[in-house]
């Protein structure tokens, strides 16, 4: 079986504990890391790039996470929420073409219930965002103009700003974005960034 490459994120000790004992006894996953914040979470998943990443529910509420997705469609990763037993689960769609019900983990989850939902999550429709050709080719030159684009998004606004800026061809004119994040991920955005655009 091919191997999964696994991060847990949670900020309980004892979760992670419990999750990497349970994982561990599956040959075919590797766990990159355990991280226990969200900062650590996005630096693992952009450094390490993951298939599957267990997260907490703790994480989902806050602005930063739209920021995480941003980062998990553009790395072709999964993520599954670690929550309590008989938590609610919304419909998802699946590479098959299906609607069910979005896969969830608990910490004291049994070897086989874990497993069929690190089957499902795996099975999660998510597209790996085409990343842009850098550089310009020999035939192009930098671009000479008095034109500049201006940019501004609020938190929820970088999965459409990512989408802006991978269609900027590679001379397009000087671009200055305003993005709101939160504390700490200004660099791990610029990153994120980067990878998107064409120059």
């Amino acid at each position: 079986m091919k191997t999964i490459k696994v991060i847990i994120a949670t900020p309980s000790p004892v979760d992670r504990y419990r999750l990497a004992k349970t994982l561990a006894t599956f040959p075919w996953v590797k766990i990159l890391s355990q991280a226990s914040c969200l900062s650590q979470t996005y630096m693992d998943i952009e450094s390490k790039e993951p298939d599957l990443v267990l997260m907490a529910k703790e994480f989902y509420g806050v602005e930063e996470f739209s920021c995480m997705k941003s980062l998990h469609y553009a790395l072709g990763a999964r993520w599954v929420r670690i929550d309590e037993p008989g938590a609610p689960c919304p419909a998802i769609w699946f590479e098959d073409g299906t609607l069910g019900p979005e896969p969830m983990v608990t910490p004291n989850m049994e070897s086989a219930s874990l497993l069929r939902q690190l089957n499902l999550a795996m099975g999660i429709r998510r597209k790996r965002a085409p990343l842009a050709n850098k550089g310009l080719t020999p035939t192009q030159s930098p671009p000479q103009t008095e034109k500049l684009v201006l940019i501004g998004a609020s938190t929820g606004g970088i999965d459409a700003l990512l989408a802006v800026v991978a269609n900027f061809p590679a001379d397009c004119p000087p671009t200055a974005i305003v993005q709101h994040t939160g504390q700490g991920f200004s660099q791990s955005l610029i990153r994120l960034l980067d990878r998107r655009c064409a120059a």
